[in-house]
Parts: C-alpha cells; sequence; structure tokens
C-alpha cells in the first residue's frame, strides 16, 4: 500500500502557543442543518457520537469506477479560528467482500467562504489500500483508517466553514460495496487538527517516556551511592544510558520521528541533571546520606511523573499542555516526601523541596521543548 501524502515544513518563532484539540465528528441529520450557501443533512461538528450503532452510507462500485460519499459540512464557525496545521481523516470502512491491494481513496478538506464557495485546502489518497469484509450491512467490522495531509490555510473566519469529502475507486476484479460507517460510538469518523503527523507523535511519545525511566534510572543510581556513602558506579550510568539508547533506536527504526540522532544529547542533557540533583541533595560526598539517597528517588520519581504526562500529551500530536490536575499530584508526592524525611533527623540539607521542584520542572520543559509536536 503507497500512502500519498503532502508534507510542509512546520516554522515555529517565538514562544510556543498550546493548541487546543480541535475534532469534528461526522454526523446525519433528519432535520437539514443550516451551513454557509444554504443547509445539508450530513455535517461536522465537535460533539462524539452517543449511539453505539453506527449509520452506513453504502456504495456499490463497479470494477474500475469511482463513487463518492456525502460531503460533510460544517456549521459556520462563530468566531475566527487558527486550525492546527495537519488533518487527521479516521474512517470507518468496511466492504461486502475483502478488498485486498486494490481499493483506492481519497479525503479533501475545503475551506467555504460565507456563500458556501469551497476552496480546497489539502487532501490525501491511499492507491492500493486494502479494506477488510463488514457484516450486518457494513455497521459491524468496519475497520479505522487514517488519512493525513498539510492544510495549506488554517485560518477559517467567522462564517466560514469547513466541508470533507470522500471517493473510493474499485480496482477490483469483480464488483464491491463499500459501507462507510459513522454517528455511532463503535464507529465515530472524524477530522482532527493536529499539530504532527500522528507517526511524528508516536516517536515523541517513545523518546519522551525513554527519558523519564532514564532520569528515574540516574537519580536512582545517585540515591544508591550516597545510601551507601561510596563513589558513584560509572556502570550504573552506563546501564541507564544503554537502556534509553535502545529505545530511542527502536522509536526512529519505526520512522517518522521529528528529530534524528538526538540520543545522547539528551542522555548527556540527563546524566548532568542527575548530577546536579545529586550535588545539591548530597553535599560532600561520597558519605552516607539515607536522606539525600531518599530525596534523590523522590525527585527521579518526581522527573518521570511529570514527563510521562507530558509524553501523553505529546502523543496526541498536539503541543499541549498536560493534565494539570495530575502534574500537581507529582508535585505534591515531592513536597509531602521531603516534609516527612526532614521531620526527622539526619537530613544533611532542609528545606530545598521547592529549589529541587524547580530544577525538576526546568529539565522536563527542556525536554518537553524537544519533542513536542510544532503549532502555529
Amino acid at each position: 500500500m503507497r500512502i500519498v501524502l503532502v508534507l510542509v515544513m512546520v516554522l515555529v518563532s517565538g514562544q510556543a502557543v498550546h493548541a487546543q484539540m480541535q475534532t469534528f465528528y461526522f454526523h446525519h441529520s433528519d432535520t437539514p442543518v443550516p451551513v454557509p450557501g444554504g443547509t445539508t443533512d450530513f455535517f461536522l461538528d465537535a460533539l462524539a457520537p452517543g449511539p453505539p450503532i453506527p449509520l452506513v452510507d453504502k456504495r456499490i462500485i463497479a470494477s474500475g469506477a469511482t463513487a463518492t460519499l456525502p460531503t460533510f459540512v460544517a456549521p459556520a464557525f462563530a468566531a475566527d479560528t487558527m486550525l492546527s496545521p495537519i488533518a487527521s481523516v479516521r474512517l470507518h470502512i468496511a466492504a461486502n467482500q475483502k478488498m485486498h491491494g486494490c481499493a483506492d481513496y481519497t479525503t479533501e478538506l475545503f475551506k467555504l467562504d460565507g456563500a458556501g464557495v469551497p476552496t480546497s485546502i489539502g487532501s490525501a489518497s491511499v492507491v492500493g489500500g486494502e479494506i477488510l469484509q463488514g457484516s450486518a450491512g457494513g455497521t459491524v467490522g468496519a475497520t479505522s483508517h487514517l488519512l493525513e495531509f498539510s492544510i495549506s490555510d488554517p485560518s477559517v473566519l467567522t462564517g466560514q466553514s469547513l466541508a470533507l469529502t470522500t471517493s473510493f475507486t474499485n480496482q477490483c476484479g469483480i464488483n464491491r460495496s463499500v459501507f462507510f460507517a459513522y454517528d455511532g460510538s463503535t464507529a465515530p469518523s472524524r477530522v482532527r487538527f493536529q499539530c504532527c503527523l500522528s507517526i511524528a507523535a508516536k516517536c515523541s511519545y517513545a523518546k519522551m517516556k525513554a527519558v523519564a525511566t532514564l532520569a528515574s534510572c540516574l537519580a536512582g543510581a545517585e540515591a544508591k551511592a550516597a545510601g551507601k556513602g561510596v563513589v558513584l558506579d560509572p556502570a550504573g550510568i552506563g546501564k541507564c544510558e544503554a537502556k534509553a539508547g535502545s529505545a530511542f533506536a527502536k522509536a526512529e527504526d519505526r520512522g517518522g520521528c521529528l528529530t534524528i540522532g538526538d540520543g545522547p544529547a539528551r542522555s548527556t542533557e540527563s546524566v548532568l541533571f542527575a548530577s546536579g540533583l545529586a550535588a545539591a541533595l548530597d553535599p560532600g560526598a561520597p558519605h552516607q546520606n539515607r536522606c539525600g539517597a531518599s530525596k534523590l528517588k523522590l525527585a527521579g520519581s518526581s522527573a518521570k511523573c511529570l514527563l510521562a504526562l507530558e509524553a501523553k500529551a505529546a502523543g496526541k500530536a498536539q503541543f499541549l499542555e498536560p493534565d494539570l490536575v495530575a502534574a500537581a499530584t507529582c508535585r505534591d508526592k515531592l513536597a509531602l516526601g521531603f516534609g516527612k524525611l526532614e521531620s526527622k533527623p539526619g537530613c544533611d540539607t532542609t528545606g530545598d523541596a521547592a529549589a529541587t521542584q524547580a530544577a525538576i520542572d526546568a529539565f522536563v520543559s527542556s525536554i518537553a521543548t524537544a519533542f513536542a509536536c510544532p503549532c502555529f
């Protein structure tokens, strides 16, 4: 299968803007919906479908012929909107018989002016794709197909709108019936506007998770040395770095990464982060410092916790703020843990929870910025 995509580079200047998730689902209405230039029974909006059984649009396509689905149109936008630069269209499709390497399909996005006049702003095609066999009139067995492409004009002004159309060509030797399932929770076909392609987001997710584990591992190695009062074992550092290096290599082997070959740089950054924590929390090392060791473990856990949240946000192909409530929980654990340790005698340093958290936040921010999908 070949996926034909047109890509553009997205350049970011100044401080990055955190984008909101922009998702529009395919719906049908028995009552015509007002849209620029008229009304439609097939519309797009941000409300996720509720009923489990989807609606199905069936097209009987002769061998070598092409059929087009209804055009789905969004109501006029109530305010000026800047879309994220990548359109990600997820279609739930089935056929009466499996189409193995003989399904071509194209989806195209349009911007409509106030009078409903369309202008194409992007498209993607699959050539020689595969559509699996469905049942129950296409309501069962529809599988998700993803098409992603850059959009040429991401700005939608007040009173303007969006429209999306999809066509199928049957390159099989005999006729086929193609079923497009939508407007059901089991087949939530939609168009989502993202900051980068999903494959790039998956790579960013994997790399950030690897750095999260690396930071925790390095802080754990520093904690082990502090707890025993010995010099840090380079072999332990090497094991942490080797595991992260393997994870980076696997992510890059899958392709689509926004960055390539940056594993050593992120590893060095992580080592400096962990050694900086150790210098602050275990001054005068090597000497036995059980409180410092416990603090280092808490710091490593906090960094891992926050980076995991950043990775989750990046994995959605958006340059998003992570879950702020969950992030607060990560930070609270460190503050409470430091407080409990300092309530007992034996800590070489005290009152350093805020400074430690600030160092963690700076490190997490640097890693998140390095891997986040650019937007705007």
